[in-house]
């Protein structure tokens, strides 16, 4: 028992280093995400200058045909984290990734008009830091493999041990912060800029690492509110 409270210790001791260096990655490469937004947005705006003009010569061409024809058609807490990780580590454990990284269009689908308010468009591809990331979660979130619910118990109870004031890192739009710290997307709260914000391809990659390990609340209103008066 002894060993494997060391083994959790250790696993936790690996998972604040590779975060820390996740981080450090992250904060060196923001210049490129930052320019990779800009283009973005030029793109987004050519893209709407081509529509309106598609639209207002398709209505001239309509209106030419049809004559007299209407138009104007509408488009449509830590300890509580600690221990439900201590709770799911004792289902057993296996440090494996068995799932394929999802890719940003899968999770997103087709936004629409319609979808966009609560799901902002978000198809930035996931970078080099961002993979790192959730190949590194998905190997702490336990699966089932010995038949002794011990072996799971005291890992948790070492990878608790280790640090107990502070939950397990994320990686945030911001960077790597606490669990704590970090907010979970939530009915398109995160377009507001509230800081911290999982993103949403990273969170559907790695949910139980997210919710299970680290704790991380979803945003709310209370959120909203204190990042407005900021």
């Amino acid at each position: 028992s002894s060993l494997l409270e060391v083994a959790g210790i250790l696993m936790r001791l690996a998972l604040e280093h590779e975060m820390n260096r996740i981080g450090m990655l992250w904060e060196e490469n923001a210049e490129e995400r930052k320019q990779w937004e800009i283009s973005r947005e030029e793109e987004k705006r050519k893209q709407k200058e081509k529509d309106e003009s598609n639209t207002k010569s398709g209505g001239n061409a309509a209106a030419a045909s049809s004559g007299a024809k209407d138009t104007d058609n509408d488009n449509d807490s830590i300890a509580g984290s600690l221990f439900g990780f201590a709770s799911y580590m004792a289902r057993g454990f296996k440090s494996t990734v068995v799932e394929a990284i999802k890719t940003v269009p899968e999770i997103l689908g087709e936004d629409d008009e319609t979808t966009e308010l609560l799901n902002p468009r978000d198809d930035r591809p996931l970078s080099m830091e961002e993979r790192d990331a959730i190949v590194l979660m998905k190997a702490f979130c336990a699966r089932p493999s010995t038949p002794d619910d011990l072996v799971g118990q005291y890992l948790a109870k070492g990878f608790s041990r280790c640090l107990p004031s502070q939950t397990p890192p994320v990686l945030t739009m911001d960077g790597v912060v606490r669990g704590k710290d970090a907010r979970l997307c939530h009915h398109g709260l995160e377009a507001f800029g509230v800081p911290n914000v999982v993103r949403r391809v990273v969170h559907e990659n790695a949910k139980e690492y997210h919710s299970m390990v680290a704790g991380c609340p979803r945003l709310n209103i209370n959120d909203l509110i204190m990042s407005l008066r900021e």
